[in-house]
């Protein structure tokens, strides 16, 4: 677990994810540097939140992680991605503690247009609360997950 300072106040102007993208992505070349700036997506359902004793979360995403997506994902995964993260994050289908070697600490799974996303979120502790930042997500085939250890899902 990483603490760090109140991270509020260095969000300077509220973004959405979608202003994150055309304000700081869109059009980008590849490897291009981006500001860094945090955009708000959800409050974590509260079966998750119960899940992994985390009340209140919220969850973040900046736009370093978009132009990562933007950069290595073919721009059909990129777009559902975009227009699907809030979704995967605050409604999953399933709920995994990520692999010690691997980043973030939990995966959540969700179903899009009969294929199945992750994304990769890593817990920080402020001084108000806890949060979580997305660090990547991608198109997974079920057999990827097999290894993961599932803590949650809808069933």
């Amino acid at each position: 677990m990483q603490i760090v300072p109140n991270l509020i106040e260095q969000i300077s102007e509220p973004f959405n994810i979608k202003e994150l993208h055309v304000n700081f992505v869109r059009n980008t070349k590849p490897g291009e540097i981006v500001i860094n700036k945090t955009a708000f997506l959800c409050h974590m359902n509260r079966k998750i939140s119960q899940c992994i004793k985390l009340p209140k979360a919220k969850v973040y995403i900046s736009s370093k992680v978009l132009k990562h997506l933007y950069d290595k994902r073919p721009a059909q995964e990129y777009d559902c991605l975009l227009e699907n993260i809030f979704g995967i994050t605050r409604y999953p289908d399933l709920l995994y503690i990520n692999k010690s070697d691997k980043s973030g600490d939990y995966i959540f799974v969700k179903a899009v247009k009969g294929y199945s996303y992750m994304c990769s979120a890593k817990f920080i502790q402020t001084n108000n609360c806890g949060k979580l930042n997305i660090i990547t997500a991608f198109s997974v085939k079920p057999e990827y997950m097999k290894d993961f250890k599932l803590i949650w899902s809808w069933k």
